[in-house]
């Protein structure tokens, strides 16, 4: 019996056709509208912030420029912090709280701790990653980290809450570790570490 030969098709052609598609052109530009739209509504949101570092010092068109550069901007900490405990779209929150995750604000410690743990994980869950990113990155009491990730309140974002534990060499951290690498939430994570370090 002879297997079928399918005809195979090149991405060119494939977007050659899809291109003659009146209703994928259509279906495509309704997309391409609202993606502006949405990220018109986002920049207009974010203004307040980008304002507020300018004040300082610090041009972005975006906090999530502070996010994706190396260099360290310790004049714009004060004013995330503040700005981080504002109403902002998801979205922006997030950017906020991620561009904390420095060790520029360490200061602040408890005060992301204290945003992450009054943040409602249905609502904000961006916000709450980005926290959750900050508090990680810039820990000052492995206790507290540990608290946090044990409160399944918390939801998925204690996943970014690892990183505290995975840096440190505190019998605490190792424990704990150990603990939760058989909780359906954190073993893929847990484990992925091990293959790495193979």
């Amino acid at each position: 019996m002879k297997k079928s030969r399918r005809k195979r098709i090149t991405a060119e052609a494939l977007l050659k056709q899809l291109h003659a598609d009146p209703e994928w052109v259509a279906a495509r530009e309704q997309e391409d509208r609202i993606r502006a739209e949405r990220a018109a509504q986002l920049r207009a949101a974010e203004a307040p912030v980008i304002l507020a570092l300018r004040d300082v010092g610090v041009e972005v068109d975006s906090v999530w420029d502070l996010v994706n550069t190396s260099r360290p901007y310790p004049e714009a900490i004060a004013v995330l912090v503040d700005q981080v405990r504002k109403p902002y779209p998801d979205k922006v929150s997030e950017g906020i709280g991620r561009a904390l995750a420095v060790p520029e604000a360490r200061d602040y410690w408890q005060v992301l701790v204290d945003e992450y743990e009054k943040t409602d994980r249905s609502a904000m869950s961006g916000k709450k990653d980005g926290l959750a990113c900050a508090v990680a990155r810039i820990s000052l009491k492995l206790s507290e980290v540990v608290r946090l990730i044990r409160n399944p309140v918390h939801g998925d974002s204690r996943l970014f809450l690892l990183l505290a534990l995975k840096r440190s060499r505190d019998p605490l951290a190792v424990s704990t570790l150990k603990d939760l690498s058989s909780n359906p939430l954190f073993a893929k994570e847990i484990a992925s570490w091990k293959r790495t370090r193979r």
